[in-house]
């Protein structure tokens, strides 16, 4: 905003039209929190409960219509919890950057945990505006709590101390209708790409079995060993520096100093696998008995962890192989192969061991063909959203700023 434009005004927060006002969360609203009832006494606080009880899980920086697990009575005569009416804000003190600073508005009477901030704004606020002025200005906790302290981590009285821009009563209205019209439009998209993801499970599920067959096809599939149609690609790299480590990841592989934003391998990184354009790899190890196997498409090499298992298609369709290696029956099928412990083991020679029904390469290239066109479906309305998403952030920008007024 220019500093010299008439009928604005300096603040910590930059410049603001004169009529509007700086104030700390603590000052429009009353603060409080909540708690978690003992788990021990599950049958009498949780189970067939009704009473919606909000977790930082449940938080959408949006409305709150529903919770993932709800209170009985019980829970709320025997303990400290207490019933917040709608249009309370919630913010998230706990659960590391990727939660703290995250909001919801409650449009359900509920109860939250302890991880949780509640602000009941005195009545001259409008929730939806305060709402979004929070989550406009989300990196604020991450800076704060990231400088002041060694966990990650908000308090309550951080939560009173956050300073706000504070608009007309009337301009927090129209502000709020506004970005409430965006918040409609994304939600829209949000709910088609769900339905199209869906769709696309379903679909997936359906070639992949066989249980629907495309036009023109319909030859028995015949039995196949893995084993005969993938091979491991067994390649150390005995050089420093050469070529970049790739992460493999459950959104696809990834560059390591991309996902970790810093570089996290040595400089001397001999030793490690060497995977090249169209190979596929996954993480030998896992923690909760998933597995997601990664194709390299968008550079001709790089090198990975020896922790992981690279291999090719032989006499195989390699984009058939990767959706019916990451389709939810086939990693079903694999984990009831397997005993995990505490860190769950699938090597390659098992993956090579596995005995299923194929599709000639003729179909399974007509079955690749018609599961990347719906994923392609699906990546255009994804970007359709993170346009609208970086457009209503554009304009929050200025009418939450002041810089763009709104005629009241």
């Amino acid at each position: 905003m220019n500093a010299h434009k008439p009928g604005n005004k300096h603040t910590p927060l930059g410049w603001i039209p004169e009529n509007w006002e700086v104030k700390e969360i603590g000052e429009i609203g009353k603060l409080s929190s909540g708690t978690t009832p003992f788990r021990q006494r599950y049958d009498d606080f949780f189970l067939n409960g009704t009473i919606p009880w909000v977790k930082t899980t449940d938080l959408n920086n949006s409305s709150i219509t529903m919770t993932e697990e709800c209170v009985t009575e019980k829970a709320l005569n025997d303990t400290s919890l207490r019933v917040y009416p709608i249009n309370s804000i919630l913010v998230a003190m706990y659960g590391g950057f990727n939660q703290i600073g995250r909001t919801g508005i409650l449009k359900v009477a509920a109860t939250v945990n302890q991880a949780l901030t509640v602000i009941q704004l005195f009545e001259e606020y409008v929730p939806k505006y305060i709402l979004e002025c929070l989550n406009h200005r989300v990196g604020y906790w991450k800076n704060f709590a990231g400088s002041s302290r060694k966990d990650p981590n908000i308090t309550s009285k951080d939560v009173a101390d956050f300073p706000i821009i504070i608009a007309t009563h009337n301009e927090q209205q129209k502000i709020a209708t506004i970005l409430s019209t965006w918040d409609e439009a994304i939600q829209k998209i949000l709910q088609l790409i769900e339905q199209l993801k869906q769709r696309n499970n379903w679909l997936s599920h359906q070639l992949l079995s066989g249980k629907t067959r495309l036009n023109g096809y319909s030859k028995e599939w015949d039995w196949n060993i893995l084993g005969d149609l993938i091979r491991e690609r067994e390649i150390i790299t005995h050089n420093e520096g050469e070529n970049e480590i790739l992460t493999s990841s459950r959104k696809g592989l990834v560059y390591q100093r991309e996902y970790f934003n810093k570089k996290v391998a040595s400089v001397d990184n001999s030793g490690y696998k060497i995977i090249l354009r169209g190979d596929f790899t996954y993480r030998s190890m896992s923690d909760d008995n998933t597995f997601v196997f990664n194709q390299l498409t968008f550079t001709d090499k790089g090198l990975v962890s020896p922790a992981y298992s690279v291999f090719y298609a032989i006499n195989m369709n390699d984009v058939f192989l990767k959706y019916l290696l990451n389709d939810h029956s086939f990693k079903y099928f694999i984990n009831n192969q397997i005993q995990g412990g505490t860190r769950t083991v699938f090597r390659f020679s098992s993956l090579k061991q596995v005995k299923m029904r194929l599709p000639s390469q003729a179909e399974q290239k007509e079955i690749a063909n018609a599961l990347t066109a719906a994923d392609f479906e699906l990546k255009l309305y994804e970007q359709q959203l993170a346009a609208v998403q970086k457009q209503k952030k554009g304009l929050m920008q200025k009418l939450l700023s002041g810089e763009v007024r709104v005629k009241v």
